[in-house]
């Protein structure tokens, strides 16, 4: 190499099995070109080695301490392989006894032993249930989905690729506090237009059930809450409510819509005016009537072209079949159009593009899933539990 220094440009950037035969070559370049006299050299240094054999000497101890740094370099390298999602490449080569005496294992465990969907553990068959898309769920993260649930209503009700889970076996799988718990909150979930107590320091939810005409009686003996406004009980026409005037004020300067039947407020960020809102209703971002009972447009078109543009820009090969970037984009505007209204039915792993999922916003490169249909990238939870 022309540059004295460039082999250490070469070994950092090279990946662990290259550097090694980098410095295996090295090494034996050196032994080649030291002479047999050494001492015979005319630019011996006094008292010591010549200089160019103290140099060699010095160059082949920094090669020997990169070696000695490549075992940790290796390691590294397999596990960025595994985040990577190549793991089973190299836990075949490195690990490939160690898998088939777990699957030896698993052939011989005394119970029937079958894969959980979320953890991707084997798990005895009596500690799971079948969801009805027929993923199975482990106690244990059965356990963790059904808490989730009860604090994240993008989770409520628990389901498995958009089938809602079997209550009636679930909840012989959960703890019994557990399944209390769940069995009151879920009245609350269900519940449409929520009425909670107007008492900032109480704010309980009130079962519909209670309700006596437009009044809901608080169960922790708090004055009484209208169902419409939610303020006090009163008699005749509900007061003004400056605190839900200035929401709407907010809402409307910000274009979101709110839905015709739980009264959530909600903002599209991707996607055509088709909404669904997590009570499951469907309406129209425009005007807010339910789906298909008015003739608003389906797309803006600025919307639209971004979505494409997203589109494009995660493609395996933005380039290959199109070369012009526009038409791509038009390309795919078109193919959204004509498939916006997807069930999500097929998914494909990804490892190139965006990587985060538009859901939730996790980032992972293993488990971010691209619809086939109309491109959107989820993480598995989110496409498996949030859809």
């Amino acid at each position: 190499m022309d540059d004295p220094h460039e082999w250490r440009n070469v070994l950092i950037n090279a990946d662990a099995e290259t550097a090694e035969l980098i410095i295996q070559m090295q090494l034996e370049d050196i032994g080649a070109l030291t002479p047999a006299e050494p001492q015979q050299e005319p630019d011996a240094v006094a008292g010591g080695l010549p200089d160019i054999a103290l140099a060699r000497n010095l160059l082949a101890d920094e090669l020997e301490k990169c070696r000695g740094d490549l075992p940790n370099r290796k390691l590294g390298e397999s596990l960025g392989n595994i985040e990577n999602g190549r793991q089973h490449v190299f836990e075949a080569a490195a690990f490939g006894w160690h898998l088939d005496d777990y699957k030896e294992t698993i052939e011989r465990a005394p119970v029937k032993l079958v894969l959980c969907r979320a953890c991707n553990d084997h798990c005895p068959v009596d500690d799971t249930i079948k969801a009805t898309c027929t993923h199975v769920y482990c106690d244990d993260c059965l356990d963790t989905l059904y808490r989730a649930s009860m604090t994240d209503e993008t989770l409520f009700p628990p389901r498995c690729c958009r089938q809602e889970l079997p209550w009636d076996k679930a909840k012989h799988h959960l703890d019994t506090t557990l399944k209390g718990e769940f069995e009151t909150k879920r009245v609350e979930l269900r519940a449409k237009d929520r009425t909670y107590c107007h008492v900032p320091t109480c704010s309980v939810f009130i079962n519909p059930a209670d309700y006596v005409d437009d009044d809901a009686p608080c169960p922790n003996g708090c004055a009484n809450t209208c169902i419409k406004c939610k303020q006090a009980a009163h008699v005749g026409e509900c007061p003004k409510n400056e605190e839900l005037e200035a929401l709407l004020a907010t809402a409307k300067l910000n274009d979101w819509q709110t839905c015709y039947d739980c009264r959530r407020m909600v903002e599209l960020k991707i996607g055509c005016f088709h909404m669904t809102c997590i009570c499951k209703a469907q309406f129209c971002y425009v005007c807010g009537l339910q789906w298909k009972k008015c003739r608003c447009p389906q797309w803006e078109v600025r919307r639209l072209l971004a979505r494409a543009e997203v589109v494009v820009d995660n493609g395996e090969d933005p380039l290959g079949a199109y070369q012009d970037r526009e038409a791509q984009i038009a390309a795919a505007a078109a193919d959204l159009e004509a498939n916006h209204e997807c069930n999500h039915v097929d998914w494909s792993s990804r490892d190139y593009g965006s990587l985060q999922c538009e859901e939730c916003d996790w980032v992972g490169r293993v488990y971010i899933m691209e619809c086939d249909q109309c491109h959107i990238r989820l993480c598995r939870q989110c496409s498996d539990n949030r859809l």
